[in-house]
């Protein structure tokens, strides 16, 4: 007949049952016996270690009393100490001695307790008055006094310490140790004689016991390691294959009983949290990119937002500075033309022409801020592709000795080093703007031009230094002081060789460059020429 695994398991659990009650009827009494005596020679025990504590405090209390009247200097702490002790101790004695008390009677049945159990009680008794009267003499004696009276308290101290009425504490604590010491022999030999009583029995009990169980553990573990071990193995593999497994963790399927049908069920809910994990796991990578998407556009369109107010201020504050002096001048010129009675043509003359030039200057300053206005917009809508910068330069070049007609400026061609290749202008390449790149070029020409005397001239380079691509724009004009040039770059800032030699500058040009050249990755330097003017050197970064 094939059994089931609960069946199995009933049978084994109704034999092992049986044993234990079998065993437990035959070693009952011997047992029960063995224990009351054990019991009975515990407290005996607890008892003679709690009375030997309390004489071995009461002796290191005297020390203790000695060392204060000796030195004056004895450690409170330690005093404490020892009393808790013997608290401790006296506390013990009073919860176990009632406990012993009940088990003798018990045991004797119906005889009356012994004058020896009666005497313990009293000699409790007696040690807590008497450490009581103890305690109360240290805490209120006065400890000032003479050598002579010294010896004088030591006495009393002795006489309250040791004696409690007419009876020595010493004697009774001496008798309660005895005591006790005879009844935890006396257990002792009790819990022996029970104890071979029946170590046959308990013997033969063991035997059977063992046997059955290395019968039945042998039996259990060549039945049931396996299937359990692979539903451990399994189990583990989808908690550490949580975010790795590309397939359902299985088991295999050993047969048709209870572990069968675990295994069985254990797969189907194995594919259940892979399939279910499978799609947290996709919509949670659905989530992130959607968060980290919409992270971006915000951080995006917060800097846009950001850099848009910032160019707002600066752009109202720009035209607030440039526009308010011309205006101011045009009315005030007005004014006084219009003051007073009838002037000459003369005067008219005067006043309008006044009025004629700061319009011009006026109108120079408008197109300045909207150049200033169209780059900042511009810059934000940067066209990016793969340029030659060789074409750009000479078409900036070209455009710029338009600039020279009345100054008498001479802008050379441009100058490429030698490089071993076959192409140069593939070897001047890079990703930029070429609008942008054009409008930054012609800011440092127009620079160039103004402020550099008749008979100058502009010479351009184009180079490669360590690996870096180079444009250097050079002139003989008046140069710039090096106190100067680490305001080049501000706003409304002008050097004063620039103001003395031009009043009409705005100073907004090498911002404006500035500007642009971060935008298309290229950095700004400007020294000074070999013939004293200026030089502007622009380092391609790379995009």
């Amino acid at each position: 007949m094939n059994l089931t695994f609960k069946q199995k398991i009933v049978f084994a659990f109704s034999g092992v049952c049986l044993l234990v009650l079998l065993q437990s009827a035959a070693g009952y009494v011997f047992v029960q016996r063995a224990q009351d005596y054990e019991k009975r020679s515990l407290i005996a025990q607890e008892l003679l270690v709690a009375y030997t504590n309390i004489g071995a405090d009461k002796q290191r209390l005297k020390v203790w009393y000695a060392e204060l009247l000796l030195t004056g200097k004895a450690s409170a702490i330690a005093r404490d100490a020892l009393i808790d002790r013997i608290n401790a101790n006296i506390q013990t004695v009073r919860e176990r001695l009632p406990i012993q008390r009940a088990d003798v009677a018990l045991a004797s049945a119906t005889k009356p307790l012994s004058n020896q159990y009666l005497s313990s009680a009293e000699v409790l008794d007696i040690l807590e008055v008497n450490f009581a009267n103890f305690k109360n003499k240290v805490n209120h004696n006065d400890w000032g006094k003479s050598d002579i009276d010294k010896k004088q308290v030591w006495t009393e101290m002795l006489n309250t310490f040791d004696v409690s009425g007419s009876k020595d504490v010493r004697i009774l604590i001496a008798d309660a140790i005895e005591q006790q010491s005879q009844i935890s022999i006396q257990a002792t030999k009790d819990a022996d004689s029970a104890i071979d009583l029946s170590k046959s029995m308990r013997l033969i009990m063991l035997l059977i016991t063992v046997l059955s169980a290395i019968s039945l553990a042998i039996y259990f573990v060549k039945h049931l390691t396996q299937p359990i071990a692979d539903l451990m193995l399994g189990t583990q593999r989808i908690q550490s294959e949580a975010d790795s497994a590309t397939t359902a963790v299985q088991v295999p399927v050993r047969g048709f009983d209870e572990f069968g049908t675990l295994a069985r069920s254990f797969n189907t809910m194995a594919r259940e949290i892979f399939s279910k994990r499978s799609d947290e796991q996709t919509k949670k990578e659905e989530l992130e990119q959607a968060v980290a998407q919409r992270t971006a556009q915000l951080v995006s369109a917060n800097e846009v937002l950001r850099t848009a107010e910032v160019r707002r201020r600066e752009f109202f504050s720009d035209l607030s500075h440039e526009l308010r002096t011309p205006a101011t001048v045009i009315l005030g010129e007005a004014e006084i033309a219009l003051r007073g009675g009838e002037k000459s043509s003369d005067e008219y003359r005067f006043s309008l022409t006044n009025i004629a030039v700061t319009t011009r200057q006026l109108t120079q300053r408008i197109n300045v801020l909207l150049l200033l206005a169209k780059e900042r917009l511009l810059v934000t809508e940067l066209n990016f592709s793969q340029q030659s910068i060789l074409p750009i330069i000479e078409a900036s070049i070209v455009q710029s000795r338009a600039l020279t007609q009345e100054t008498g400026v001479t802008i050379e061609h441009l100058v490429q080093n030698q490089l071993q290749v076959s192409d140069i202008s593939s070897a001047f390449t890079i990703n930029t703007d070429a609008d942008k790149l054009s409008q930054l070029l012609m800011v440092f020409y127009d620079n160039a031009v103004r402020y550099t005397p008749p008979g100058g001239f502009i010479r351009t380079s184009v180079a490669f230094v360590q690996n870096k691509l180079q444009l250097r724009i050079e002139d003989t004009g008046i140069g710039i002081a090096d106190n100067e040039k680490d305001e080049l770059f501000q706003r409304h800032f002008r050097g004063e060789k620039a103001r003395k030699m031009r009043s009409d500058g705005a100073g907004l040009g090498l911002a404006i460059a500035k500007t642009l050249a971060e935008a298309l990755s290229f950095d700004i330097d400007i020294g000074s020429s070999i013939e004293g003017g200026c030089c502007i050197t622009l380092a391609y970064r790379g995009v």
